[in-house]
């Protein structure tokens, strides 16, 4: 079988009972159609062992994406970035992430934002004020806030602007 590059939130959520990889945001990665069918079923019968909470951040080529995720190593599940609650529909094999996908421990996405060129700022979205990191991408950004958030970040550009940076900030 030939692998070939598929659309999230066309393909995948429509077939499958996660919707992680689109709540995830839009990914694109390799995926064999053979394994399709056994992703499927592997994940509709799987319980997350023991999990911990642990930060996502997807590299789209249109910018980036952070979700906090429940992960046990080998499935992990979807938080909601505006109830703060798990997805109940989003439990996924890490095996389906690909290579645009860094998972990484709460305590070190400040760093690891700053790393990546991302700045201490006050922004706002959906008209509510936060501080935080913001790794600014074309039209999507990773947006981390001083309560340990990951909120979804669109800028001007994007198809649905729902966020602002305000003012850069002096790091804390």
């Amino acid at each position: 079988m030939k692998p070939g590059y598929i659309q999230v939130k066309i393909k995948f959520c429509e077939a499958f009972p996660f919707c992680g990889l689109g709540a995830l945001g839009m990914w694109y990665g390799t995926a064999v159609e053979s394994e399709i069918q056994k992703w499927n079923a592997d994940s509709r019968s799987a319980t997350l062992g023991k999990a911990t909470d642990k930060v996502a951040l997807c590299f789209r080529k249109d910018g980036y994406s952070l979700r906090k995720i429940k992960t046990d190593g080998s499935l992990l599940c979807v938080y909601d970035w505006e109830s703060q609650q798990l997805l109940p529909d989003s439990l996924l094999p890490i095996k389906v992430l690909g290579d645009n996908i860094e998972v990484m421990e709460i305590a070190d996405v400040p760093s690891k934002l700053k790393a990546k060129g991302g700045h201490y700022c006050k922004f706002t979205v959906k008209g509510l004020t936060y501080t935080g990191y913001v790794l600014s991408g074309k039209h999507y950004s990773a947006a981390w806030t001083d309560s340990q958030r990951a909120l979804h970040f669109e800028e001007q550009g994007a198809k649905n602007p729902n966020a602002q940076i305000i003012q850069k900030l002096p790091e804390p």
